[in-house]
C-alpha cells in the first residue's frame, strides 16, 4: 500500500514541481519547491530514512522537490546525509529553539562535509517550524491575556537563533565557499484555532 501512494504521489508531485518550475528559475531556486515526506514509520530509523530519501529524490528527477525528513534524534543523521549526498531536505517537526539548532547544524556538517570532498556546497534545505502546536497544547489553560501567545514567542527564540548562526563565523565560512542558507520557515496553521494569528517567516 505504502509503496502505490508514493507511486502516486511522485506522479502529483512531480506535476505540482514542473508547474512551479518558472518561479524555481525566477527565483534561483529560492522559492518554487514542492515537498514529499519519507514514510512516518522511518522516523526513528536513520539508515532507513536516508536510503528513502535518496531515492525518492533520484526517481522524482526533479530539482526543485524536497524531500520532508522529521528532526527527530535518529533524522539528524539522515539530514547530514542527504545533504551531504545532495538531496534537497525540508526538515520538519520542529516545536522548539532546540530543535531548529540541532537541525541547523546538521544541514551545517552535511554542507561543511561536501566542501571537503570538492562537491558544490549549495544544497538546498528549509526547517520548518511548527509553532502554532504549542498554543493548541495550550489552549483554555493559559491566563486569557497569554491567548495564542506562546508559539509567538517559541518562533521569536528561534528566529534569533536562525540570524545569530548566519552571522556566525562558521557560517560565513561555508558560505563563502558557496552556501546557501538553510530557509526557517513558520507553516500557517491558524484554521487549528478560531481568532489567532497565521504565522509566517
Amino acid at each position: 500500500m505504502e509503496d502505490l501512494f508514493f507511486e502516486l504521489a511522485l506522479a502529483d508531485l512531480s506535476g505540482a514541481a514542473d508547474l512551479l518550475r518558472p518561479v524555481f528559475a525566477r527565483t534561483d531556486g529560492v522559492d518554487g519547491w514542492v515537498s514529499l515526506e519519507v514514510s512516518p514509520l522511518l522516523a526513528h530509523d536513520t539508515q532507513r530514512t536516508i536510503a528513502a530519501a535518496r531515492d525518492l529524490s533520484r526517481r522524482s528527477g526533479k530539482s526543485n522537490l524536497f524531500i520532508k525528513i522529521p528532526g527527530t534524534k535518529e533524522g539528524l543523521p539522515a539530514i547530514e546525509a542527504a545533504i551531504f549526498a545532495g538531496v534537497p531536505v525540508n526538515v520538519t517537526l520542529l516545536f522548539s529553539r532546540e530543535q531548529y539548532v540541532a537541525a541547523a547544524e546538521a544541514y551545517l556538517r552535511g554542507v561543511e562535509r561536501r566542501i571537503e570532498a570538492g562537491l558544490n556546497p549549495a544544497v538546498a534545505s528549509v526547517a520548518s517550524l511548527f509553532v502554532s502546536r504549542w498554543d493548541v497544547a495550550a489552549a483554555g489553560k493559559a491566563p486569557a491575556e497569554l491567548a495564542n501567545r506562546l508559539g509567538i514567542a517559541v518562533a521569536q527564540r528561534t528566529y534569533r537563533a536562525y540570524v545569530e548562526l548566519l552571522t556566525s563565523p562558521r557560517f560565513q565560512r561555508a558560505a563563502n565557499a558557496g552556501t546557501r542558507a538553510q530557509r526557517l520557515l513558520g507553516p500557517a496553521l491558524a484554521p487549528r484555532i478560531p481568532k489567532r494569528p497565521t504565522y509566517f517567516m
